[in-house]
């Protein structure tokens, strides 16, 4: 049996870098068509890839991944998936933000792997992660999650109590600050709090249908053209929505909104449950739902922008390119399965140990970063999924795939 699953895993394993391979061939091609159109744009572009594919090198040569070939591949691939690749081509702050996120996550894991790590060794994941709010300030929160386990690794090897205590401090005063800094610069930016994302979440998929059951006050706020004009262009939601409510008292506004969550709860609670899910879904298996959405199931968001954009100037091969990454997002994940099944198995039979908890710190902390990144473009991104933006599940995807290729305790050597 263990000489079967060899042989089958060793048929995955090329599978697996044939696909990789192809995916590399396809970005570099789209890349350099993207690098020529761009004129002198392209030189930030060319900055924000290599600085991301330095990242990605670094995140690898700390996952234990030590064959330079390895890395360039693995780097390579983490970088033309094309949810990663589209915002590099792009000046929004979203590649440098990325960048900066894989190397915080590199020092991080330098600092689990060194034996007497110390305040020193935190200073390097710190400050990138306080720099990657400078390009997106979301980041704060998704880079939080690498900061905090350091921070809980160092009060479990330090013997100093006045360390510890002084580190509790930091780490109840960084969770503190990223709050207020995101609250603070999702107001800023997209002129929403937390309660108006909420309430927005619940009812602009349901203004036509429980409109004419708002109290007149409410429609006196919100006239029905306004509130039509929210529904079929989310994007001015924080303009148009709400916009009248922000001049009501306090009290008054809260009774309002709870009026609107409610109805709408009342009449279309499924379907605004249903609607949650998908897009918390295609910011975790973004690979799926831009191919569904491409076929006509869902609503688009703004993949139709972002489509138009992919394929502008490279329609001979970009369609093909997307096509094969929400298929291959599939393959690729089902041989994962099989691998991670497979190596466990054989682990058993030939008496093994376990997976390094180092490994596994990694892919937990991969894990939660996606599902911070997802749970919040799903609170604050209502009706406009962006397939850019999930480049958190992006990597977490292809970092748990390379790490499992390059498991030397499993059979495939």
């Amino acid at each position: 049996m263990q000489n079967i699953w060899k042989h089958i895993s060793q048929v995955l394993y090329r599978v697996l870098l044939m696909g990789i391979l192809l995916q590399i061939v396809l970005g570099l091609c789209w890349g350099l068509v993207g690098l020529i159109n761009s004129g002198w744009y392209s030189v930030i572009y060319i900055l924000q890839l290599a600085a991301t594919f330095a990242g990605g090198c670094m995140l690898l040569s700390g996952c234990g991944i030590s064959s330079r070939l390895q890395k360039i591949t693995g780097a390579g691939w983490l970088m033309t998936s094309p949810v990663i690749l589209q915002s590099h081509v792009a000046a929004d702050g979203i590649a440098p933000a990325v960048a900066l996120l894989m190397f915080e996550a590199a020092f991080c894991i330098r600092f689990f792997k060194k034996e007497n790590a110390g305040w020193k060794d935190m200073i390097l994941p710190l400050a990138f992660w306080l720099v990657s709010g400078i390009f997106r300030p979301e980041y704060l929160l998704f880079g939080l999650v690498p900061v905090l386990a350091v921070m809980l690794r160092y009060l479990w090897i330090c013997q100093n109590k006045a360390a510890k205590t002084g580190t509790l401090g930091v780490v109840a005063l960084l969770i503190l600050f990223s709050a207020l800094e995101v609250t603070g610069a999702v107001e800023a930016k997209t002129d929403m709090t937390f309660r108006e994302a909420l309430v927005t979440r619940c009812v602009w998929s349901s203004i036509p249908h429980v409109y004419d059951s708002w109290p007149a006050e409410i429609r006196e706020v919100l006239p029905k053209t306004m509130a039509m004009e929210a529904y079929y262009r989310p994007e001015q939601s924080e303009e148009v929505f709400l916009e009248g409510f922000r001049s009501l008292p306090k009290d008054e506004q809260t009774a309002c909104f709870k009026i609107m969550t409610e109805s709408s709860l009342a009449c279309r609670k499924g379907a605004v449950f249903k609607e949650t899910a998908y897009d918390l879904l295609g910011y975790v298996i973004p690979g799926i739902i831009v191919n569904m959405q491409l076929g006509g199931k869902g609503y688009f968001s703004a993949t139709a922008v972002n489509y138009q954009e992919w394929m502008d100037g490279r329609e001979v091969f970009a369609g093909f390119y997307m096509t094969f990454y929400g298929y291959w997002f599939v393959i690729s994940g089902v041989i994962l399965l099989c691998l991670l099944i497979g190596n466990k198995n054989a682990r058993k039979e030939e008496g093994k140990q376990k997976v390094e908890t180092l490994h596994l710190w990694i892919c937990v902390c991969a894990i939660l970063m996606a599902i911070s990144q997802a749970g919040y473009y799903t609170l604050y991104m209502v009706g406009r999924y962006d397939y850019r933006l999930a480049t958190c599940a992006a990597l977490m995807w292809g970092l748990v795939t390379l790490l499992v290729m390059n498991d030397r305790k499993g059979p495939v050597e």
